[in-house]
């Protein structure tokens, strides 16, 4: 009877993590749950060893495998019904491997990839959780936040933990490329999240002018040179207002 009151105790927390977009601390799940100190831990860092939370600092978030999980459900069945076609279009204009993503908390997570119709291309595979400050997709999907509410996700995101020596170390390092995005409407992960792999992607916005998901494309630096950037950015925008519900007088800026 005790195996089986932890599982629902487990299942309880699972439930309230994704509603919880700043996570929850430890004391906040002991006392929401009524577990004990000891309990609340072992349980979460079971929870964390599978991959169903994940702790970012002293709080705990939703994590990857339980966001793989949700894919197989209908939330975005709409999302990725209207741009599976696009995601292919993109995938053969620009013979990269194309990706759709959305904002799961601090991270940008892969809802759907094409891949490149090439031979020898960079791989992507859908349920990948990537923190926004070191992905094309993630600087899409906040740069057009309200300054607030992205200023709330900074403390979740491991600046102090860099991918690459060209990953963002710094929320204001963060906030000036945020700008740059809004300027130019295409955000880029240069060598940020892995040495050798450039992306590009664009916002995707919703008839009142928020930004729903990102679309865009990776590539080896090779195959993808800074000299093709304004070339790429164009086709990549093109694509993504395509799929966008407002036109550009309605977006929401900052």
């Amino acid at each position: 009877m005790a195996s089986i009151s932890s599982i629902i105790k487990a299942s309880k927390v699972l439930k309230r993590l994704p509603m919880e977009e700043k996570g929850m601390s430890l004391a906040e799940i002991q006392r929401e749950f009524e577990l004990s100190r000891t309990t609340a831990f072992r349980m979460m860092n079971s929870l964390c060893s599978e991959g169903m939370a994940q702790k970012e600092g002293t709080r705990y978030y939703m994590g990857p495998a339980l966001d793989a999980i949700a894919l197989r459900g209908d939330k975005y069945a709409l999302l990725r019904s209207r741009c599976i076609i696009a995601l292919r279009d993109l995938a053969m204009k620009t013979r990269q491997t194309a990706h759709l993503a959305v904002r799961a908390g601090a991270h940008s997570l892969i809802l759907d990839v094409c891949d490149s119709p090439d031979p020898v291309r960079v791989a992507s595979r859908s349920g990948t959780n990537v923190f926004v400050h070191c992905s094309s997709t993630g600087k899409s999907l906040i740069s057009f936040l309200p300054a607030d509410k992205r200023a709330e996700l900074f403390p979740m995101i491991h600046f102090d933990e860099p991918k690459t020596e060209k990953t963002i170390r710094s929320a204001d390092q963060l906030e000036v490329e945020c700008a740059r995005v809004r300027d130019r409407g295409y955000s880029m992960d240069d060598e940020e999240f892995a040495l050798g792999v450039r992306c590009l992607a664009a916002p995707i916005f919703d008839e009142k002018g928020r930004v729903q998901a990102a679309i865009g494309i990776t590539a080896s630096t090779q195959s993808f040179p800074k000299r093709k950037v304004p070339e790429i950015a164009s086709i990549v925008m093109d694509v993504a207002w395509s799929l966008s519900l407002c036109d550009k007088r309605k977006v929401r800026v900052g």
